[in-house]
C-alpha cells in the first residue's frame, strides 16, 4: 500500500532504473535489472537467514519500485545493533 501511493505520487522507479541507484558489484560491473528482478521475486538473503524482498508493483505490464522502497530493502537487510556478535 505504502508502494503504490509512492508510485501514484510520482516516485516510481522502472527497475532498470532502480539497478542504476546501486554502485557496481562484482568486478565493478553494474547491478543488472535481472538481478533487481530477483530481488522483487525471491528476496535477498540476510544473515539471519530471512529473506527481504524489495516491494514493486506491476504496472501496464512492468515493474515500478521507488526510492523509498529501496530505503527499506537496505535497512531490513542491516544486522541488529543490539551489541550480539554476528556470525562469521
Amino acid at each position: 500500500e505504502e508502494l503504490l501511493q509512492e508510485v501514484a505520487a510520482g516516485g516510481g522507479l522502472s527497475l532498470s532504473m532502480a539497478a542504476r541507484r546501486f554502485p557496481p558489484n562484482r568486478g565493478e560491473r553494474p547491478v543488472s535489472i535481472s538481478c533487481v528482478l530477483r530481488w522483487v521475486l525471491h528476496g535477498a538473503p540476510t544473515i539471519d537467514g530471512r529473506r527481504v524482498r524489495l516491494e514493486a508493483a506491476r504496472s501496464a505490464g512492468r515493474w515500478l519500485t521507488s526510492e523509498a522502497a529501496i530505503r527499506r530493502f537496505l535497512a531490513a537487510q542491516q544486522p541488529a545493533s543490539d551489541g550480539v556478535a554476528l556470525p562469521g
